[in-house]
């Protein structure tokens, strides 16, 4: 945790150092990410130019649910998630129609994961809570297709910290939680978005 106030610290920082850059165009970004790999799901960006070639990132929306039944086996579950971050991108211009840009940032995820069962006339319920924190990086290329619409390609690896809180209603001896980190780089190029400049 020391670790992670002293990341949160540098990187506040490093917001307000990089906001000094003096830049005549400023602009605002639009995304709606399509990810490749089906564990995530599509959300929206928005990027706000700071500096030459700088911009702040905004993930302000990404929520999912689902829900499935199923009356033969007495038997249904749900599930919704929600996640925010925000991060600092920096942009290398290859030529006028491509971009690298390259980043870090910082976020936060909640999930929460719900089965019921009929047992015995009793309905068995197990609930699974997840809270997770970030810290990822992204790599990635931006192509203009026209001077308001882009397509970018992003790989993101990142850091988590995970908490996790597993309850059963019926069997409330294997409650359990535990705290776990992984380290995610599997991902490649695993978002792609379309970009609208306002």
């Amino acid at each position: 945790m020391k670790h992670l106030t002293l990341f949160i610290v540098f990187f506040t920082f490093s917001i307000l150092s990089f906001s000094q850059e003096s830049s005549k165009n400023k602009e605002i970004y639009f995304s709606i990410p399509f990810n490749i790999n089906n564990s995530s799901s599509p959300g929206i960006d928005f990027k706000s130019q700071i500096g030459n070639k700088t911009y702040l990132r905004y993930s302000l929306f990404n929520i999912t649910g689902s829900f499935s039944a199923n009356d033969k086996y007495d038997f249904n579950s749900y599930y919704i998630g929600a996640s925010i971050g925000f991060g600092i991108e920096r942009r290398n211009e290859i030529n006028k129609n491509i971009s690298l840009f390259y980043g870090m940032g910082i976020g936060a995820e909640y999930s929460f994961y719900v089965t019921e069962t009929i047992r015995d006339d009793q309905i068995d319920s197990y609930t699974r809570s997840l809270y997770s924190g970030l810290l990822p990086l992204n790599l990635g290329l931006i192509f203009n297709v026209s001077e308001k619409l882009s397509i970018s390609s992003e790989f993101m690896p990142y850091f988590s910290i995970r908490y996790e809180d597993h309850k059963h209603s019926l069997f409330p001896e294997n409650n359990t939680t535990k705290t776990t980190y992984h380290v995610n780089i599997s991902d490649f190029f695993s978002r792609v978005s379309l970009i609208y400049k306002f």
